[in-house]
């Protein structure tokens, strides 16, 4: 490693038809002579650090293949972008369920729809721009809490506009959890690479308030912990994408909150989609 992987970070932005600014970032790929393989890191303003400088460090090791790392972020205030976040990443609203209304009046949740849109069209034709010899059959989405959401949400709508689908910590629990009900009994057709994961603490009840709910009593929290239902719910993703014949890699990381665990959680998502051994999209193996 020559230089610093930060040195290697580049940025643009893009505004969206519908006005959002977009902050994008990426990581100069290294010197290459096939394919260019994507990944796209929700939240990037949270974890594009954390992915670019794991993936950089891994790279020269040739742990990974070379690949485009490259964050979607807006570049702003903390609250704004909580804000944004929240209308971007969410799927429209169908059910009365306490938690979902309470996350969905902050910021007019229910857009996914149309950032997928973004993603899929203006965001990989600007970075085609830039780099001309990106792998548009190759690209993984990662996200993480409500971005696994929305990860969860394209994997169930497109199957097809991603090679892998990373669902960290996903928020299963929004719209009464109808990501489940929305998996389908038998999985025809293409069978994209999935891996979901959660920290193993994400469901544990605390012993007194937390530093960051100030407004809550400890009986609060608790109910709020428990509708999430962050380790269970992911787990009956997994249970159901299997059952209708997706293969999905799952992993719980033991000793993690769903703070601590977006590190290993985005490493282990590298190192899978990414992984030199299998470089072929899994569209065109055999099944």
């Amino acid at each position: 490693m020559a230089h610093r992987i930060l040195d290697s970070i580049s940025s643009f932005e893009i505004e969206a038809p519908y006005g959002t600014t977009y902050h994008i970032s990426t990581l100069d790929p290294v010197e290459h002579d096939r394919p260019l393989p994507v990944v796209l890191v929700l939240d990037a303003d949270l974890y594009f650090g954390i992915a670019a400088q794991t993936y950089g460090y891994l790279q020269p090791f040739a742990e990974v293949r070379t690949a485009l790392v490259v964050g979607i972020g807006y570049g702003t205030t903390v609250g704004e972008t909580i804000g944004l976040r929240t209308q971007d990443l969410t799927p429209p609203v169908s059910t009365g369920h306490p938690v979902t209304a309470q996350v969905a009046a902050y910021a007019g949740a229910g857009e996914a729809d149309r950032f997928l849109d973004l993603l899929t069209g203006p965001v990989l034709d600007a970075l085609a721009e830039r780099y001309p010899t990106i792998d548009r059959d190759d690209v993984t989405l990662i996200g993480h809490s409500l971005g696994g959401l929305l990860v969860g949400h394209a994997l169930l709508t497109r199957p097809g506009a991603f090679r892998g689908y990373c669902l960290l910590s996903p928020s299963v629990w929004w719209d009464d959890s109808a990501l489940l009900s929305a998996v389908p009994a038998s999985w025809d057709g293409v069978q994209p690479q999935v891996f979901v994961s959660v920290g193993g603490q994400e469901q544990d009840l605390p012993d007194e308030v937390p530093a960051g709910r100030p407004e809550m009593t400890l009986d609060q929290v608790h109910q709020w912990i428990s509708a999430l239902r962050m380790v269970d719910g992911a787990a009956d993703l997994v249970a159901r994408l299997r059952a209708a014949g997706l293969p999905v890699e799952h992993r719980v990381f033991d000793g993690e909150s769903h703070s601590s665990v977006v590190p290993p959680a985005i490493t282990r998502s590298l190192l899978t989609m990414l992984s030199p051994l299998s470089p072929l999209s899994p569209r065109s193996r055999p099944s």
